[in-house]
């Protein structure tokens, strides 16, 4: 079937230059999927776009991949009920790789699944033991695949071979929450992130061994990203989101504009900017070099979570709790203004069409 798009919020925004072009900006609120859609992850080509929805019989049991061409659904995966999952295209956006693992504070048995987007195909699954959370990340070059699975006390980080799966190093984690994980884009470190604690462990996945640990947030590290220059960005639990220089262990800005605490955070390609959602209902679009706030986005009704930035710089993407996907799309337009600025807007008032 086609997402329903809501008229209502298609709003051009006249006023940005972004990696090099002056561009506006279109939203569309898209509705797909039952429940709470968690995660959500553009490919790297800008064709399609993958969400999960998650809940004990309020998730419809699938993950869902769609076109950004014309908002139809290309693809659907079944996967657990009850589970919370996450998504990672491969460099190429033939295939999506899935986690499932416990929803919250609920164990549950732990897999990553590997689907071809163009057979529809399932490829592998790798069986993972009990866990709260799981999420699979790619190196660079997608040749390693890394593995987090996070339990209340303890947790686990594997490094397989890409795409033959096979284990090549485990490191585990004890008396902490694993929370997040991210490579580098350049080179083969890893990051992972604890909440509470706020531990940041830098690992070297060629060998699996830890390279460096620091405390980036006492109260807890959400999720992390890191970007071309070796900067590090926290989503923490205050809400704030905290910039470091990974190779010092420095932080060098603190960003302060959300009510409660920082869900996701993604560079944008060139790495000047950063998209952030939170749990006060926003999304949010930072500029790195002045730390301030570029746009406010409040055209989700409840908690944002998900986000994600195409490779192409061209589209951003979030989800929230009540089963909403918004895709923003960059228009390039090279005729504006070279004195006009960015704004923030607030999309107050739009009618939900839902399937």
């Amino acid at each position: 079937g086609q997402l329903a798009v809501s008229d209502q919020v298609g709003e051009k925004l006249q006023g940005a230059s972004h990696m090099g072009h002056k561009i506006g900006l279109e939203s569309r609120v898209l509705y797909g999927q039952l429940g709470m859609v968690y995660d959500v992850r553009v490919s790297p080509d800008a064709k399609w776009v993958a969400t999960t929805a998650v809940g004990k019989d309020q998730g419809d049991n699938q993950i869902r991949v769609w076109s950004l061409r014309d908002s139809s659904r290309f693809a659907g995966f079944p996967v657990p009920d009850g589970l919370l999952h996450t998504l990672e295209f491969t460099a190429d956006s033939k295939h999506l790789i899935v986690g499932s693992g416990g929803a919250g504070d609920a164990l549950a048995p732990g897999s990553v699944t590997i689907w071809d987007l163009e057979t529809k195909q399932k490829l592998k699954t790798i069986e993972h033991g009990s866990c709260m959370f799981i999420r699979p990340v790619l190196n660079a070059k997608n040749d390693i695949l890394a593995v987090l699975t996070g339990n209340l006390k303890y947790g686990h980080v594997r490094f397989y071979s890409f795409p033959e799966c096979e284990l090549l190093h485990e490191q585990e984690i004890l008396d902490q929450r694993l929370s997040g994980i991210a490579f580098s884009q350049t080179e083969d470190t890893l990051v992972t992130s604890t909440a509470p604690g706020g531990v940041i462990q830098v690992l070297n996945a060629r060998t699996g061994q830890e390279v460096d640990n620091f405390v980036a947030h006492g109260a807890g590290v959400f999720a992390v990203a890191l970007n071309r220059e070796g900067q590090l960005a926290t989503a923490n639990i205050d809400g704030t989101i905290g910039i470091w220089d990974l190779q010092t262990k420095t932080q060098v800005g603190e960003l302060k504009g959300h009510s409660l605490y920082s869900v996701d955070v993604c560079f944008s390609p060139d790495g000047t900017r950063l998209l952030s959602s939170s749990e006060d209902e926003t999304v949010k679009i930072w500029d790195l070099k002045s730390q301030s706030e570029l746009l406010t986005f409040r055209d989700h009704r409840s908690p944002a979570l998900g986000a994600d930035w195409s490779a192409d710089g061209s589209t951003l993407a979030t989800t929230a709790r009540d089963g909403s996907l918004i895709v923003r799309e960059l228009i390039r337009n090279d005729d504006i203004s070279e004195d006009t600025e960015w704004v923030t807007i607030f999309e107050d008032d739009f009618e939900r069409t839902e399937i």
